[in-house]
């Protein structure tokens, strides 16, 4: 009888923090997603103490199949969380959610305004964690490389003045800071051959071959003015 009342009493330990777990993660799946960016961290941080107080239930409790099922699914939860982050950031745009969409075969409703966190759980990450991991990495590549583009290309010749100064009624003579502004030309054109062999260059291909054009233009027709 004694033995009976203790077997019991472990067994309330291990299906007491199942139970647990499975209230919790409960909560997690109706997370909003516009709230996931500020609670993933916390929910990892839970995940992980979740584990730790699995690891300390007696030994005996660890033959069991439910232990077995708990422990796995704390490790998956901890697994998966990284990737849900990976997908929270301010850099993740509708092309990276349909390259996901794509890979999971999952519809990922993440227009929508009832888009919560089991919607993106349920698409099975951790089969393709490999290519999720390179999805978030690849988008913060692509926005710090469209930052540059529009920060460090064309903003900046948008206020760029080439002076041409008249001679007798007519265009003549370049004034100016030209020299400068050909060594600036040369420098963009050297960057945006350089963003063009990149490898997550891809959504902005054709925007740094336009611009790898019209500065090459730019820069033949002033030396064919300074020659005249």
């Amino acid at each position: 009888m004694v033995k009976t009342e203790e077997e019991i009493a472990l067994l309330d330990k291990l299906y007491g923090l199942y139970q647990k777990f499975q209230n919790t993660i409960g909560q997690w799946y109706e997370t909003p997603w516009g709230e996931i960016r500020d609670k993933v961290d916390d929910m990892l941080e839970a995940a992980e103490n979740f584990q730790k107080e699995s690891l300390r239930l007696p030994g005996q409790l660890k033959q069991w199949l439910t232990y077995s099922k708990l422990k796995n699914e704390i490790q998956d939860m901890i697994d998966v969380l990284p990737l849900v982050q990976g997908f929270a950031k301010e850099t993740i745009r509708d092309r990276h959610w349909e390259e996901a969409i794509a890979l999971t075969k999952h519809d990922i409703p993440y227009a929508s305004e009832n888009f919560v966190l089991k919607n993106l759980l349920d698409a099975n990450l951790l089969k393709i964690a490999e290519d999720c991991e390179d999805i978030a990495d690849n988008a913060d590549k692509q926005d710090k490389l469209e930052k540059s583009l529009k920060r460090d290309i064309s903003m900046h010749y948008d206020n760029r003045v080439l002076t041409i100064m008249p001679y007798q009624g007519n265009p003549a003579t370049i004034g100016g800071d030209i020299q400068e502004i050909q060594q600036e030309i040369e420098e963009h054109l050297q960057q945006l051959q350089q963003f063009a062999v990149m490898r997550h260059v891809g959504p902005f291909r054709n925007e740094v071959k336009e611009k790898i054009g019209i500065l090459s233009h730019v820069s033949d027709t002033i030396e064919k003015w300074l020659k005249v």
